[in-house]
């Protein structure tokens, strides 16, 4: 099965980023197959589930690919078959146990997902911020509005009044 990128400009560059493809590719066609996606990232489907129809894989709005991926691999481990006038870095790498770098560089691996969830949550926070503050401007224009229909409500009961008119027979309430 695979999976379209996602609409969503924060998900989308974050998969757009695990895939790291050699070549340009068009994300608005492209695809990821669910090889690359944990159970975890998946949702369950609840409609054809109750109906009794083929279930089908849906991907959570925040899964990121994780699985079978070549930058989460360890390619950072390079010692073996380095020539010999290697640099500092090579030199400090070929002196750590294996099993201590592959533990670290799970451990960064681990840590740029959860940063790269974090991001993706702040992003998704930083849109439901600006559609409040939108809904917020839509009812406080609604809200002046109002208090100007009640101004103009408050100003005909006075002249109705000093005119010695009964408010409730002639001002229309909305």
């Amino acid at each position: 099965m695979y999976h379209r990128f996602p609409q969503n400009r924060a998900l989308n560059k974050i998969w757009e980023e695990r895939c790291k493809r050699k070549y340009e590719f068009n994300v608005k066609n492209a695809v990821i197959c669910s090889e690359h996606f944990t159970e975890d990232d998946y949702e369950r489907d609840l409609r054809n589930e109750l109906l009794g129809l083929p279930l089908k894989k849906l991907l959570k709005k925040d899964a990121v690919p994780t699985l079978s991926l070549p930058e989460f691999e360890n390619t950072t481990k390079k010692t073996s078959g380095s020539k010999k006038g290697t640099s500092k870095k090579d030199n400090s790498e070929s002196l750590m146990k294996s099993d201590e770098f592959d533990s670290m560089s799970s451990e960064m691996n681990s840590l740029e997902g959860i940063n790269e969830y974090l991001e993706l949550k702040l992003l998704e926070k930083e849109e439901e911020i600006s559609n409040l503050k939108s809904t917020n401007r839509r009812l406080n224009n609604r809200i002046s509005l109002l208090e100007r229909k009640n101004e103009t409500l408050l100003k005909k009961i006075r002249m109705m009044r000093r005119n010695n008119v009964s408010p409730k027979s002639r001002v229309k309430i909305y």
